[in-house]
């Protein structure tokens, strides 16, 4: 074999590899950006998920706060009732 074939041997060889090379940080750059648009998806996965749980907790609160109200309600009328009941 000459000279000649084994450099272009080589030269094809280093043109293989710098291919393989781009077409590998082509792939890793997609990959990084996957698993970027990955992070923000669940960035906002999150923040929706705490806008709910927010959400329900005052909806909660106001439930309790209907249920105190009501509870306040019946224990007047109940009283209205015994008083009602004493004079007759």
């Amino acid at each position: 074999m000459s000279n000649l074939t084994l450099s272009e041997e080589l030269f094809d060889a280093q043109i293989e590899l710098r291919e393989e090379r781009r077409k590998q940080q082509e792939e890793y750059e997609q990959y990084r950006a996957d698993i970027e648009g990955m992070k923000r998806k669940i960035e906002e996965i999150e923040a929706t998920a705490l806008h709910s749980v927010l959400h329900l907790q005052g909806v909660i609160e106001e439930k309790d706060n209907i249920i105190q109200i009501l509870l306040l309600i019946m224990r007047q009328e109940c009283i209205f009732m015994l008083i009602f009941l004493v004079k007759v």
